[in-house]
């Protein structure tokens, strides 16, 4: 029942139309379920919302997840966080850091295979390629996979993805036929109805691709669309990109007077994500009003433009420490992972080596107590050498980590150390291995007379004729 009730929450809270994500019951959500995958969808739809929001709160989402994903030690969900820590890096500029989670999400799902993290891995090359026909060649690889299994978690919300941005990847080469093509597919599967960041992002290329097309009309309808969307959403960015596409539309169509309008909406945006806008539009309207000889007007923006730059470079400042921060925890993660890795593979091997410890001292005990082999002190001798050899190592294993942590990584010190080991262990052998040889002489004696005895009284019984 209490599981009934989480998913008719959940879904409640998804089909929310025309609002904000209610990211509220989602933490509630959170707090009640105790099932992985909708723990993990949650997290990614936190991650999601917060992407349109600021790099700050992608970091945190990011890092949410994979701490998660590590908990659950699901691989999948390990492949699908370290792509997803990429975006916040994306966002700052930050392409190396994006390529290295690229690799690792590669290297995870080369052991462990995902069509759904692979078709990703395959987007975020796409955002991170310069080559605009690498692009088109990332998100067709990317579709193909989905198309293949049609049945993946989230197939239509990310095959709409792939091809809203494969739409916008011939936009940027100009090839608008193919742009509406694909512009029109994403538009046929469609994005929730509360998904605004992407349905302004549909809506402003179909108006893109309709403008270069010189098709003015139906470029309007979707500009129109856009302001409605950026009403129902009242998110900051989705405005943003809905005054951008309207400038662009009067702007193309030569109505200065409507472009002039839209570029003042852009510049009276307040929010620390379009600060960058707001400064590419300062430089517009310096370049209207000096044309137009406005000279007041157009000092008080090129003002603006020159402040604005400078604040541009401080808050850059301050990304590149947020990053740094970023990439030390990162960094200490790997470690820790690393460490843990390092005791698994440690804990085997002493398991190895007390089986092998086990085994062959139980044959050398059999050698020693068997009644009927004789057995030369030769072989006795290669299998002690071999249990010394095996325990020294065993020993190793067992206090590697605490000779590490006394000598601090010194290799002399750790040298030293193995070496007084070996001293208390050899002597120690030695009266072992000339314990075993008296008790194997003893022993192979022992049989030869009684051998030599029974021999002896074959010989003398009667001879039966």
């Amino acid at each position: 029942m209490r599981v009934l009730l989480v998913t008719c929450f959940l879904f409640s809270c998804l089909q929310t139309t025309a609002q904000k994500l209610n990211t509220d019951s989602l933490w509630r959500i959170l707090e009640i379920t105790n099932n992985d995958s909708t723990r993990f969808d949650i997290l990614v739809q936190l991650n999601d919302y917060s992407q349109s929001s600021t790099v700050d709160s992608n970091f945190y989402y990011a890092k949410k997840i994979l701490d998660y994903s590590e908990k659950t030690k699901n691989k999948r969900f390990i492949a699908y966080a370290t792509l997803t820590i990429g975006y916040p890096f994306f966002r700052i500029g930050d392409y190396k850091n994006v390529q290295e989670c690229i690799t690792r999400a590669s290297k995870i799902i080369e052991k462990y295979p995902d069509n759904e993290v692979e078709a990703r891995i395959n987007n975020y090359r796409n955002l991170i390629e310069t080559n605009p026909n690498k692009k088109i060649s990332y998100l067709r690889n990317a579709i193909s996979i989905i198309s293949i299994n049609n049945r993946l978690h989230n197939s239509i919300r990310i095959t709409a993805t792939l091809y809203l941005n494969l739409a916008r990847g011939f936009y940027t080469i100009q090839k608008f036929d193919s742009a509406l093509l694909y512009v029109q597919r994403a538009n046929e599967l469609s994005f929730e109805r509360n998904d605004f960041t992407r349905i302004i992002l549909l809506q402003t290329t179909f108006a893109n691709v309709y403008t270069s097309l010189e098709q003015y009309d139906l470029a309007y309808v979707y500009c129109k669309k856009s302001l409605v969307t950026a009403s129902m959403s009242n998110q900051i960015d989705v405005y943003l990109r809905a005054y951008q596409c309207m400038f662009n539309y009067f702007n193309a169509t030569k109505q200065i007077d409507s472009a002039l309008h839209y570029q003042n909406k852009i510049f009276s945006l307040n929010a620390q994500d379009t600060y960058k806008a707001k400064v590419a539009s300062a430089r517009w309207l310096f370049n209207y009003y000096q044309k137009g000889n406005y000279v007041d007007s157009a000092n008080k923006y090129m003002n603006f433009y020159i402040i604005g730059n400078d604040s541009l470079n401080n808050a850059n400042k301050i990304i590149e420490v947020q990053k740094i921060r970023f990439e030390e925890e990162l960094r200490q993660r790997d470690i820790e992972i690393a460490k843990e890795e390092e005791k698994e593979s440690r804990n085997h091997n002493i398991q190895l080596a007390i089986t092998a410890i086990a085994i062959l001292t139980a044959i050398i005990l059999f050698l020693l107590l068997s009644r009927s082999i004789i057995v030369s002190h030769k072989v006795v001798e290669f299998l002690g050498v071999i249990v010394l050899l095996v325990v020294f190592e065993f020993i190793n294993l067992l206090i590697h980590p605490f000779l590490e942590k006394v000598t601090n990584h010194s290799p002399a010190l750790m040298l030293i150390a193995l070496v007084a080991i070996a001293a208390l262990i050899v002597p120690l052998h030695h009266r072992l291995e000339k314990w075993t040889t008296s008790k194997l002489v003893e022993k192979n004696k022992a049989i030869r007379l009684a051998s030599a005895k029974k021999t002896i009284e074959e010989l003398g019984k009667p001879n039966n004729l």
